[in-house]
């Protein structure tokens, strides 16, 4: 599938560029857009905080009291995320307890653990759950002094670019959420995303009349505007 005329977006060129995140913006075209393009290629950084206000949550039981540790956000490895798991815990218990976390050689599985029982209440409270990037269930846990996850923690938390242009959509999730391309992450935060469509999986919006300016969003699985903190370009080819 060729082109000969090519148009490079690149979220630098934005409008109010000091003011706006390269996540959600407008931009303004010189030649307006018209008919049918087709994603060429889109090169994103991986530049988002892999633990954020929507997965920095632990909720846990002790005491006889609920109580909320909050992970700081930021870009984390394993290494960071343990030990930021078993300070805040630590924190949120308030003297209680004191919480350290190790992860097994294999599996790479997480362990919490306390010098006091305590319950982990991810069933009960799933709003901003971190279980997901540690690798436990959203379930709550028994009564017992540790608790050794099911799954291997995962940091990379984005599995793909929800990209939206102009409410244009060509793909649907089972959720019913829409959106214009999907760019797959094959990264954690700090890595590189590059795009290039097959031609036997062509991503392709259409404009129906003379469009110069573009609303983009760029959101995670969950619908949410993700905070990028590097500017992408996408490059769109005419069909």
């Amino acid at each position: 599938m060729s082109s000969d005329l090519y148009l490079k977006i690149d979220s630098q060129q934005r409008m109010n560029y000091a003011t706006t995140n390269a996540g959600s913006f407008n931009i303004v075209l010189q030649r307006p857009l018209e008919g049918s393009w087709r994603l060429c290629q889109a090169y994103v950084p991986v530049s988002q905080y892999n633990v954020n206000s929507t997965n920095n949550v632990i909720n846990f039981f002790e005491n006889n009291v609920s109580k909320t540790a909050t992970l700081t956000q930021g870009y984390h490895d394993t290494n960071t995320l343990m030990a930021e798991v078993a300070a805040q815990m630590t924190a949120a218990s308030g003297g209680f307890a004191i919480f350290t976390v190790t992860q097994s050689s294999l599996p790479l599985r997480i362990t919490i653990s306390s010098t006091q029982n305590f319950r982990l209440q991810f069933g009960s409270y799933k709003t901003n759950s971190a279980a997901s990037i540690i690798g436990y269930l959203p379930v709550d846990t028994a009564i017992a002094t540790s608790h050794l996850a099911a799954n291997i923690a995962n940091l990379v938390t984005q599995r793909s670019y929800n990209i939206s242009i102009n409410n244009e959509s060509r793909f649907i999730d089972s959720t019913g959420r829409l959106c214009s391309f999907v760019v797959p992450v094959l990264s954690n935060s700090g890595g590189l995303a590059v795009y290039e469509p097959s031609i036997i999986f062509p991503q392709v919006i259409t404009f129906t009349q003379p469009t110069s300016t573009l609303k983009i969003q760029v959101t995670d699985d969950t619908g949410n505007i993700i905070g990028l903190s590097c500017d992408f370009y996408l490059l769109l080819g005419k069909c």
